[in-house]
């Protein structure tokens, strides 16, 4: 789920050397420039409500060109969330470790071809209670996991010019602990540990202005770090599993699936 704060951002010239807000650009009902832009799972808004930037090339020229707007998902998708079916594959390996693979290839999900979703993440989970003396005794399981997990977003800007397109990648890496118990073929369980995403946000193409011709002229990055808290379950029937797990984190997820586990 993408939540209020992660749908727009505001844009202060101080952060930039060749960009800021063009002072000739649209204002708000009060009369002042508008500063806040969607992010790529922001509104869908028109241009009168887009903040107009203004670009510096090395020569000193001046281009202007309106922000880019978001995909408007919370107008077809309650909660504003992002969907994506994807393929989870788990191997067991020796001292009780697990490999997980998450794969989704790119693929259109407008019937207008306007954006495009793909992920892949892996990650690694161990046994430690076996190295602890103190904790084979707790009828519970207690287990590390790392993992890294990358989302890519494409929104097309002109169907008619291929090329011309916003991207977006997140980047996140997960270290945490979990505890879980075992009921014959099914195992709750919930974890506790620290995130660190890492977004970009592109606009590239070239595009004309009144006095040339831009190119790629949008390239933005952000990070954070912060805890990350799930809670879930998995249904094993014999090598098919079902798993649901929700984490609360800076973007929370609700993940609803199948996997295949082989030991």
């Amino acid at each position: 789920r993408v939540p209020s704060d992660g749908q727009t951002f505001a844009i202060n010239d101080a952060d930039f050397t060749s960009l800021r807000i063009d002072p000739n650009g649209p204002t708000d009902a009060s009369g002042n420039l508008i500063r806040s832009s969607p992010t790529l799972f922001g509104a869908n808004l028109p241009a009168e409500e887009l903040p107009r930037l203004l670009f510096t090339d090395a020569q000193g020229n001046n281009f202007s060109l309106s922000s880019p707007t978001g995909l408007g998902l919370s107008e077809v998708i309650p909660l504003n969330a992002v969907p994506s079916a994807m393929v989870q594959v788990g191997i067991g390996l020796f001292k009780n470790t697990e490999v997980k693979v998450r794969f989704a290839p790119e693929s259109i999900l407008s019937s207008e071809n306007e954006f495009s979703v793909g992920m892949f993440g892996i990650g690694i989970m161990h046994d430690l209670k076996q190295w602890v003396p103190g904790l084979k005794q707790l009828p519970i399981d207690v287990s590390g996991f790392v993992g890294w997990n990358r989302i890519n977003a494409t929104i097309f800007m002109d169907k008619n010019s291929p090329d011309q397109k916003a991207e977006f990648a997140t980047s996140g890496f997960t270290l945490q602990g979990l505890v879980s118990k075992k009921f014959a073929i099914l195992t709750l369980f919930a974890g506790a540990g620290i995130a660190n995403t890492s977004t970009t946000f592109q606009m590239l193409g070239q595009y004309e202005t009144q006095n040339a011709t831009l190119q790629d002229p949008i390239n933005f990055s952000f990070a954070s770090t912060g805890p990350r808290i799930n809670a879930g379950f998995r249904l094993k029937l014999l090598i098919l599993t079902l798993h649901a797990d929700y984490a609360i984190q800076k973007y929370s997820t609700l993940t609803v699936g199948a996997g295949i586990s082989i030991r």
